[in-house]
């Protein structure tokens, strides 16, 4: 997102799509933000067709503050550190239904746009995301991620089931996504 008007586009999609999932109760201001979205280490990725925002997802670079993730998963983003990884967490993920039922190609090129830019722009190795339980053999498939076997009821989206996922996200490791979304559409 490079203007206000885009970031509120992108909180306006967030807060819809997490109150039409149940994942937040309605906000008075119809945004869906917090305080790491206004943390400098945080980045904004808007996807639009035609000036319309119709995707959007955060980047979320671990610095001393944290991650989301560790109020739950403190231990296992700890390890992660320790084992030399340099850390980011997607969070925020929501596309426009209109565009939900294409496909998924909205979510995908995301997908790809967020790998090229946590490897050339952040710095980061490891991506790291909390999903519902029965995406993980989705981002097993689609990205290589491990998947953390604890479950737990995440507080960062009304108490929906969470688990941890994580994987490297450096382009030598990332084969599948590159043949289907070569370097020339980033």
């Amino acid at each position: 997102a490079t203007t206000q008007e885009e970031l509120e586009k992108a909180y306006i999609l967030l807060h819809d799509s997490y109150v039409a999932m149940k994942l937040m109760s309605p906000d008075p201001s119809g945004l869906r933000c917090n305080f790491y979205s206004f943390l400098p280490n945080t980045t904004t990725i808007v996807a639009k067709i035609n000036d319309v925002v119709v995707g959007t997802l955060s980047l979320i670079k671990d610095s001393v503050v944290g991650l989301p993730s560790d109020k739950d998963f403190k231990d296992e983003n700890d390890q992660l550190r320790a084992n030399g990884c340099r850390l980011v967490e997607v969070s925020s993920l929501a596309t426009d239904p209109a565009y939900r039922k294409k496909a998924h190609v909205v979510s995908l090129y995301m997908m790809k746009y967020l790998q090229h830019y946590t490897t050339h722009y952040m710095g980061c190795t490891t991506v790291t995301c909390v999903i519902h339980p029965r995406a993980r053999d989705f981002y097993a498939a689609f990205w290589g991620f491990t998947a953390n076997p604890r479950i737990v009821e995440y507080k960062f989206v009304n108490n929906a089931l969470g688990a941890l996922v994580h994987g490297d996200i450096t382009d030598k490791d990332l084969k599948p996504m590159s043949k289907l979304f070569p370097a020339d559409k980033d």
